[in-house]
């Protein structure tokens, strides 16, 4: 019984891109998306048109996608991630184009210095796509940080550089817990234990939902106000959405036809008037719970023939 070689042959030149890797993959990934895709209608169109088209060409979901977006969120993450090795990864970045020249005109150095050429492949094409794509964070760069890792070992490794003594380690291990414990408690509107507290202070009844009327939906108020506490976020009109995470649960109308209890309602300061005319013209009358909280309005919605 003949097996069918799916990897190099000894004694052939090795290439960077493997055909035979390829069809690992597709092997071994291809199987899982096309049963999932087949077992939800729509996702195809979603995953490729809106989490890869869109988010690649458009800055349709407001993250960053200025020309030089990626300098702002990217140049930072990475500088700033790879302390306290930065030193060593700016030295590698600096050879970078002699090492080209030389892998360029002579294969038999860039066969012996494949692993260098891989790591650099590795990082710079990823790199590359997410400075190319148009919808930019921080953390769409953490899977660089692998590679960048063993560049930084490798680098100090070629210079005769050894390792920092572990108090170093320690101390800056430190650092970066404090740092963090410090960025869990700087101030932030995202801060769902403030919203939550400023609810308790404006409402006059049990909180049982909140409703976010075109604005962002807060759905870490569930830790804070109980895990039966429902978040929603709905819009002043009907739109057409996709079947696969939609922008807003529900429109307007269809909540205030729920007439449910306990509800407090929230919407931007700005377009309170317009919020508060809209359900007054549904027959609901929208009435202020205490002062505006970050520049949003905390109200409560009843029947117009209720309050009467």
């Amino acid at each position: 019984m003949h097996l069918v070689r799916i990897t190099p042959r000894p004694g052939r030149r090795h290439r960077v891109l493997q055909v035979s890797g390829i069809a690992v993959f597709l092997l071994l990934a291809m199987p899982w998306y096309v049963a999932v895709t087949l077992g939800n209608p729509g996702l195809f169109a979603y995953f490729i048109g809106d989490e890869v088209i869109t988010r690649i060409t458009t800055n349709h979901f407001n993250r960053h996608g200025e020309w030089y977006g990626w300098v702002q969120v990217y140049v930072p993450t990475l500088l700033l991630g790879t302390l306290p090795w930065t030193p060593a990864m700016l030295r590698w970045t600096l050879t970078l184009p002699a090492s080209f020249r030389h892998w360029r005109r002579d294969p038999d150095s860039r066969a012996a210095e494949a692993g260098w050429l891989l790591l650099t492949l590795w990082l710079l094409l990823s790199l590359l796509v997410l400075c190319l794509a148009r919808s930019r964070l921080p953390l769409y760069a953490l899977p660089l940080f692998l590679p960048l890792a063993v560049v930084a070992a490798m680098q100090r490794q070629r210079e005769g550089r050894t390792l920092p003594r572990w108090r170093w380690l320690a101390a800056w291990a430190a650092v970066l817990v404090a740092l963090r414990l410090a960025t869990a408690y700087w101030p932030t509107h995202k801060n769902a234990a403030g919203w939550a507290d400023a609810i308790r202070e404006r409402a006059d009844m049990p909180v049982r939902e909140v409703v976010f009327v075109e604005d962002m939906a807060r759905y870490g108020l569930h830790l804070h106000l109980g895990p039966g506490t429902q978040i929603e976020r709905v819009a002043l009109d009907p739109a057409p959405q996709s079947h696969f995470n939609p922008s807003f649960d529900e429109p307007l109308a269809m909540e205030l036809a729920e007439g449910e209890q306990g509800v407090v309602w929230v919407c931007k300061q700005a377009r309170w008037p317009e919020v508060r005319r809209r359900i007054e013209a549904m027959g609901f009358r929208a009435t202020p719970l205490g002062t505006p909280y970050r520049e949003r309005v905390m109200f409560r919605v009843q029947p117009v023939a209720a309050v009467r």
